[in-house]
Formats: structure tokens, C-alpha cells, sequence
């Protein structure tokens, strides 16, 4: 984004709080205050760093969290899934989502939890276990077994990309000033460890609009400075944590994988907070293509 580093972690404040919040009544002077702008100086600037205005943007967290919804909770009646997801009735979310999604709600649950749920069983189901046998897991031709876990909220200093989530090298670039900035800081410790944040998901939300953040996380007498790094505070919870010891071209495949493995259960729900890549302390190597890190996705 070329945006001034102030501003643009303003507007990235304001983005976070909607997502956390965007099931209920967020007014625009709400967005603003957040971001410690005026009502109308925030919308333009939003508008103009993002491609869409602030309303925009929380209506479309709200589409596609109810798209989640629709998929990984097969159980939820449509109606429940548009209050939940902060729409007033299920005709005006209808509406909406055939507006935004070329497609009533149903028709969407019916055509694409058979493009998510695709792993491990049916066609590709071998090809499937080969690459994750590849991975270092699934050695016994069984799928690998996740384990839920209580997070708590991290401080952080972090830096921030739009774009996709396969291999990109924005992201690559963010990992490389961070760790640098943690060195000149002196955070750079024989334990510290990066911390990846993605808090869309690809299979809804448009490449250009998703959200990365390449975090470390900061001692609590730590003081931040103004410059390009900024803070946040990473939201705790219950989490569906994997481990993963192996090659980042297949990053994206075992995120999928591990997405749809997660809410195969009809008790276990996707939660709202975003999904966490722990890399292990000097386990990161984008030269070797080589990667040790805990995979953590939010569920209820």
C-alpha cells in the first residue's frame, strides 16, 4: 500500500476493529474514533487506501464471514447465519449475498462445500496424502492430528500486506524488514520467534483484499516508536493448532487441507479472530524453501 506508514496504521486500527466487531451496530464515527480521525478525513483516506469505503468494507466482513458460516457450519440455519453475522432479517442478507455472490445463500452452501471440503477422501485423496506424506506428517497414510489449545492475547509490533496468500514476495519483504527491525531493537533473541497473521480466507475473499501480518512479539516494557512498525494486540482464544515441518511451496495446500480437517466435526465451529503461523525460533529459511511453525486456526 502506498500510504503514509501513520496513516495507513491508523486506517489498519480501524480495519482490525471491524473485523473483531463487525457482527454488531458499528457506526462510521465509531471507525473513526478508533482510528483518531475525523469523521470525514477517515473516509476519504480509507476510500483511497483500500479501494472501498469504511461501510463498504464492514458489510463485505459481514458477507463473507456469513460465506464461512454457510460452508463450515452446515448445521446453521440461513436465518441464524445472517443475525449472527449482524444482518437485521434473512430476506435483506439474501439480498445482499445474491448481490455480492452471484448466488442465493443455499445455492453457495451446496456448491462449494464440495470445492472446500475436497481433501483427503474422494478423487484426490491419494495425490492428497502424498503431498502431506511429503510434509513430514501423515506417515501412517492417516490424516496428521491437531490439538486445541488456549492462546492467550500477544502484544506485537507488526507489519502488514495486501494481497494473496500463496507464495508472494510482498511477504517475503516483510519478513526480512522485521527481523531486522527486531535486531536493530534487540528483540532478535535466540528465542524469538515471527509470528504470521492471515485474517481472511482465499477461498472467499478476493486476492487483493486479503489481509497479512508478519508480527514479533514485544516485551511488555517494550516502547514502540513511530516509524513503519506498528502495535496491535493479538486476540486469545480457543485454537485448532497443527504442527508443520516442511516445504513452503505446499504452504497453502496444508492450510486448506487444514481448514476443512478442522470443521469436519458438526460440533466444532469456525471462530471470528484470525488464523496464526508460529515459525519456531531460526526455523524460518525462504532459501531453502524450509519452514518448522505451528499452525493455528481460530474455532468456537
Amino acid at each position: 500500500m502506498d500510504c503514509d506508514p501513520v496513516l495507513f496504521q491508523r486506517i489498519n486500527r480501524a480495519v482490525n476493529f471491524a473485523h473483531l466487531n463487525c457482527s454488531h451496530d458499528i457506526r462510521l464515527d465509531e471507525l473513526a474514533e478508533v482510528a483518531c480521525l475525523s469523521k470525514f478525513h477517515f473516509s476519504r483516506r480509507f476510500a483511497a487506501t483500500l479501494g472501498e469505503t469504511p461501510i463498504q468494507f464492514l458489510h463485505r466482513l459481514r458477507l463473507e464471514r456469513s460465506a464461512r458460516q454457510l460452508v463450515y457450519m452446515s448445521g446453521r440455519q440461513i436465518t441464524e447465519v445472517a443475525l449472527s453475522c449482524g444482518f437485521s432479517s434473512s430476506q435483506v442478507f439474501s439480498r445482499a449475498f445474491q448481490r455480492h455472490f452471484n448466488c442465493s445463500p443455499s445455492q453457495f452452501r451446496t456448491d462449494n462445500q464440495g470445492r472446500f471440503r475436497r481433501f483427503w477422501h474422494g478423487r484426490n485423496a491419494r495425490k492428497d496424502r502424498q503431498r502431506l506424506h511429503a510434509l513430514g506428517f501423515a506417515q501412517d497414510g492417516r490424516p496428521p492430528k491437531a490439538r486445541v489449545a488456549a492462546l492467550q492475547p500477544k502484544r506485537v509490533a507488526y507489519l502488514r500486506n495486501y494481497g494473496h496468500y500463496g507464495p508472494n514476495p510482498n511477504n517475503d519483504q516483510l519478513f526480512h524488514i522485521l527481523q531486522e527491525w527486531a535486531r536493530q531493537n534487540g528483540l532478535w533473541t535466540q528465542n524469538a520467534r515471527l509470528i504470521g497473521v492471515a485474517w481472511d480466507n482465499p477461498n472467499i475473499t478476493p486476492d487483493h483484499m486479503c489481509r497479512y501480518d508478519v508480527c514479533i512479539e514485544l516485551p511488555k516494557t517494550f516502547t514502540l516508536q513511530r516509524g513503519i512498525v506498528s502495535a496491535q494486540t493479538l486476540p486469545g482464544g480457543q485454537f485448532n493448532c497443527l504442527h508443520v515441518d516442511g516445504i513452503l511451496d505446499d504452504f497453502l495446500h496444508v492450510w486448506e487441507w487444514f481448514t476443512d480437517h478442522s470443521f469436519r466435526e458438526p460440533t466444532r465451529r469456525p471462530g471470528h479472530r484470525p488464523s496464526y503461523e508460529f515459525y519456531h525460533p531460526r526455523s524460518f529459511d525462504a532459501a531453502r524453501g524450509y519452514v518448522c511453525v505451528d499452525l493455528c486456526l481460530p474455532v468456537q
